[in-house]
């Protein structure tokens, strides 16, 4: 019986996972005896992903090393020597456990801030355990978590890292008719405040409700207590210091789409739970403490193009505002692609910086046409894509006004790509990269690239990040099985 049982359980059991390898060999400004001079470095990064399962256990593992020079730890973030990130799901109807150290989301838009920016690789996670039970129309939820940032890491409590402090999270949804469900959340955070517990709390409400032509959620949230980096605002511990709101409607009606958004924050954000704002860049003016906007995006077909339009604004009292107006036109219409995109953005106290060393910027006027048109053969594609900014910032009450224009040329074929930029900055300096990737077989991918790129921030799939300066070569070496 018992040779039976290991091999049923072994006939369910399976592992996949990933290796990854980075190799940089790049150019960093050293201190010396001369003053700051530029010397080549190196940068070792290796990771192995383990997926295992058995019947309804999963699991999650990860080993990350990452070695460097200390100045290039000063710029992409320091080295990490064996971290070791673990998460183990046990799904099985009607109950839900897991057991984590990873990125966690909580709430759809008001609670939902411990981010992992691969920048600085591992930067803020929340390690715990959570858990849901249902029990017909009702889901309950529970987490018990500790945040933390690896690059602060510190378990040593006289350090009070963030190590020390506590979330605790329950949660109930009820799915009422078909379309409607509503929900609740209640969150102690407690904070270690010079050796001393202090307590934060926060309780919200959600509702989604969905009917023919017309989608509808709203997430509504108060908190009390107090906060570690801004005491004088969330004292005494009263529910009225704090409260956030989020309301988003959509219509569709076969290929017309039109959603809107509505945003407000007054004193309610933490250092794990900073609100998203509406704006495109993820610009928030006060961090989602104080602040308030609204987006529209219309989408329709219009000839043969795909309509995109959006326009959001958000904005805090007189002092700081941001506002963008943006139109995607996209075809697809083989053997060509066609995709370019108008973007008007005005900043106005946004806490940018330029320079070094950096000066604010305190308004800031930005137009920026991008265009790609691609044309597909049986086997490659040609690939042809530009880039105009036109900029005006106000620095220390002076106008600046400059230009960046950016080429690119690719060349895509079944087994990967090649491609080649190049770029200026205001101050006419230039910027170029040649990259190529390739595919072997169905489990190998290496990549390599080489040149120089400017520090900037950078959008891909909604998700805007700072990726420093880099000037050298890399190369990636990926295994999956």
């Amino acid at each position: 019986m018992n040779v039976v049982i290991c091999f049923l359980l072994i006939q369910q059991a399976g592992i996949s996972g990933n290796l990854n390898f980075d190799f940089w060999k790049l150019k960093y400004e050293k201190l010396t005896v001369q003053g700051p001079e530029k010397i080549w470095g190196e940068r070792y990064l290796t990771n192995i992903n383990l997926f295992p399962y058995i019947y309804f256990v999963q699991g999650d593992f990860e080993i990350r090393y990452i070695n460097s020079p200390f100045e290039v730890q000063q710029i992409y973030g320091i080295n990490m020597e064996k971290i070791f990130r673990k998460n183990i799901k046990i799904d099985k109807e009607p109950l839900k456990l897991e057991f984590f150290d990873i990125y966690r989301d909580f709430g759809r838009n008001l609670f939902a801030g411990f981010t992992k920016d691969e920048t600085v690789l591992l930067e803020r996670f929340l390690k715990g355990f959570s858990g849901n039970l249902k029990l017909g129309i009702f889901d309950f939820g529970f987490t018990y978590g500790r945040p933390y940032e690896y690059l602060y890491y510190s378990p040593n409590p006289a350090l009070s890292k963030d190590t020390l402090d506590e979330l605790k999270i329950t949660e109930v949804k009820m799915s009422l008719l078909p379309g409607i469900n509503i929900g609740g959340y209640h969150v102690f955070y407690d904070q270690n405040i010079f050796m001393e517990k202090k307590r934060a709390e926060f309780s919200g409400f959600t509702a989604d409700l969905k009917g023919g032509i017309i989608t509808i959620y709203q997430e509504y949230s108060r908190r009390r207590g107090i906060d570690k980096l801004i005491w004088t605002d969330t004292l005494p511990y009263d529910y009225a210091k704090g409260f956030a709101n989020y309301t988003q409607v959509v219509f569709s009606i076969r290929q017309f789409t039109i959603s809107t958004e509505y945003e407000k924050y007054k004193k309610y954000s933490t250092p794990y739970a900073l609100p998203p704002c509406i704006h495109p860049y993820g610009i928030s003016l006060t961090q989602g403490r104080d602040e308030e906007g609204y987006a529209v995006n219309i989408l329709f077909p219009l000839f043969f193009f795909d309509f995109d339009m959006n326009f959001s604004k958000s904005f805090y009292r007189k002092d700081k505002k941001t506002e963008e107006q943006k139109v995607n036109l996209r075809a697809d219409r083989y053997p060509f692609l066609f995709d370019f995109t108008f973007d008007n953005a005005y900043f106005k106290g946004a806490e940018i910086e330029e320079g070094y060393p950096p000066e604010s910027v305190q308004k800031r006027g930005e137009m920026d046409f991008k265009g790609k048109i691609q044309y597909s053969f049986p086997l490659i594609a040609l690939s042809f894509g530009t880039e105009l900014r036109k900029r005006e910032d106000i620095i220390n009450d002076t106008l600046y006004k400059y230009t960046e224009p950016l080429y690119e040329f690719e060349i895509l074929h079944p087994f990967g790509f090649v491609s080649a930029t190049y770029s200026q900055d205001k101050d006419k300096k230039d910027y170029y990269t040649f990259e190529t990737m390739f595919q072997i077989g169905y489990n190998l991918e290496i990549s390599l690239m080489y040149g120089k790129q400017r520090g900037e921030i950078k959008c891909s799939g909604g998700i805007c990040r700072y990726e420093p300066p880099f000037e050298g070569f890399k190369t990636k070496i990926s295994y999956s099985f």
